[in-house]
């Protein structure tokens, strides 16, 4: 009786052949912008999304069925060609993605609790612009004409309070995240006790930098954020958000959504809720992404005598507009981009 050979079956010469993969989809034909290898994944970041390949034999590692195919699947619905993706996550990929930190630190775990983060601000950002998008048609086709009968149909947005709920909640949740990234650089930081970290980090020996006076900036942030959080989980007299919808003021002026923080240690007077959603999303952007940073400034290794330093990449030098920070050595007297 003959026997087959090991790796002689029709599914090994399949599996063990190389191959190609077209990575498109319908909703995404932008070509492909990066390639993120991780410990057992790869990501493919385009256009419009970031996606994740998975070979045959990561679905069916015995080999048991020929017809397994390599799939593709979009983990986010956003890409290089949305702004905070090049902040967030590109930039995660050059920092954390390398051997320069202590053995203690690990840089791949960084960049999947980034992955995580973006999720939830992938979530948030969703709830903006389709917030956003559906009050600026409102004004656009609304008409401010009053009838003989001196009566008004007021539009409205549906879902107000909701959308404004779930934005908050995501954003925190996003903080939560954060909490447990910079853990992994500094182990003893308690997720939310900002001011604790804020003196660690002010004791720490380290070259001289700005972290502790950029801490002291966004913490007044985060604190607010948490304690809009709990308005809307444990609302009270003196703790709650106050959200109205369109309305027409004394002078025939439509005025948008708006909303009011009543809390005692971080209030919030009446503003559009529009405005209120875009400045707490980029400001979240901007502090993530220097946060990240800075703990890479902190905890960096030198490589092979080399110094070291993140440094910022001028725009018209950059891969992508907003991915600005890389590694950098000084080499012949000069601060130059390195890995």
């Amino acid at each position: 009786m003959d026997i087959q050979k090991k790796n002689d079956l029709p599914i090994d010469k399949i599996r063990n052949s190389a191959g190609m993969m077209e990575i498109e989809t319908p909703e995404d034909d932008s070509p492909i912008a990066e390639i993120i290898s991780l410990d057992d994944r790869l990501l493919v970041v385009k256009g419009k999304g970031i996606y994740e390949i998975k070979l045959a034999d990561q679905i069916d590692p015995g080999r048991t069925n020929i017809e397994t195919p390599n799939t593709i699947q979009c983990i986010l619905p956003y890409g290089v060609e949305t702004t905070w993706i090049g902040s967030i996550v590109l930039t995660a990929d050059k920092l954390f993605n390398n051997s320069w930190f202590p053995q203690n630190i690990n840089g791949g775990k960084a960049f999947i609790l980034t992955l995580q983060m973006a999720e939830y601000i992938s979530s948030a950002f969703k709830l903006k612009e389709t917030y956003t998008k559906a009050q600026t048609e409102i004004f656009e086709k609304t008409e401010l004409k009053f009838g003989g009968n001196r009566s008004f149909i007021v539009p409205s947005l549906n879902n107000v309070e909701s959308t404004c709920y779930d934005f908050i909640q995501k954003i925190d949740h996003t903080i939560g995240k954060l909490c447990k990234l910079i853990q992994l650089f500094y182990p003893n930081m308690s997720v939310g006790r900002w001011d604790e970290f804020i003196e660690y980090i002010k004791n720490e020996r380290h070259r001289e930098d700005n972290f502790v006076l950029f801490l002291n900036q966004i913490t007044p942030l985060f604190k607010f954020i948490r304690n809009t959080r709990n308005c809307v989980e444990h609302p009270k007299p003196t703790q709650i958000i106050k959200i109205t919808n369109f309305r027409i003021d004394e002078k025939n002026i439509l005025i948008p959504p708006m909303l009011e923080v009543v809390h005692p240690e971080t209030s919030q007077s009446e503003i559009p809720l529009s405005t209120f959603l875009e400045n707490i999303f980029d400001n979240i952007i901007d502090d993530i992404e220097m946060i990240m940073a800075f703990l890479c400034e902190r905890k960096v290794q030198s490589f092979n005598g080399l110094e070291l330093h993140i440094i910022e990449i001028p725009e018209e030098q950059r891969q992508y507009k907003s991915l600005r920070y890389r590694f950098g050595a000084i080499f012949n007297g000069q601060l130059v981009p390195f890995g």
